[in-house]
């Protein structure tokens, strides 16, 4: 028989030695030890081998209960313990057979609906932005003299002294003679 926190130890101690990157081995860690803590205290099992669906049913439903996680998040947690009871089977702990999450299935989810830009947001970036345009840098543009600009294309000075030359599309041709226009009233030779 095999205490629940030793092999909690041993799998960090694994995905350390696989090069987890450490945020996520913390929360791993995090959820295993508050899953440790639920089936020791509540339920009174220490040992891994002893671990059943039930005990893990029951975990989903002190979890909803708690009342302040979502599904989402609740399936996160039976994530990561697959991962670890994977683990164990993996090492040969348990056998396949007495894996308690080989048949637990993910809660339902809500679905969400992503909100995107409405058909006059993408017609105001379109028509408004030379960045979103022509796909420059900020410092590219502002480091565009008259010279640079041509009928059809802009010469930008990239980094490392690089230069490419950029499409100027109908639409930012429109922009750029309204502004030649407007700043040739205002700043008269």
């Amino acid at each position: 028989m095999t205490r629940i926190n030793e092999l909690i130890d041993d799998f960090k101690l694994n995905q350390e030695v696989l090069g987890r990157v450490k945020k996520y081995v913390d929360l791993c860690m995090f959820r295993l030890h508050r899953w440790e803590s639920f089936i020791v205290s509540g339920l009174g099992v220490t040992e891994v081998e002893d671990v059943t669906a039930l005990h893990i049913k029951k975990y989903i439903q002190d979890r909803q209960s708690v009342g302040s996680e979502s599904n989402s998040t609740i399936n996160n947690n039976l994530t990561t313990l697959k991962v670890f009871f994977q683990y164990l089977v993996d090492e040969e702990f348990i056998d396949e057979h007495d894996n308690p999450l080989r048949k637990i299935r993910n809660l339902k989810e809500e679905k969400k609906v992503i909100v995107t830009f409405n058909d006059d947001e993408v017609s105001r970036i379109i028509n408004e932005l030379i960045l979103f345009d022509t796909g420059i840098r900020l410092s590219e543009l502002c480091s565009i003299k008259n010279v640079d600009v041509a009928r059809r294309h802009i010469l930008i000075h990239g980094k490392g002294s690089k230069q490419r030359l950029v499409y100027i599309s109908n639409i930012m041709r429109k922009y750029m003679r309204r502004w030649r226009t407007i700043t040739s009233l205002t700043n008269p030779l």
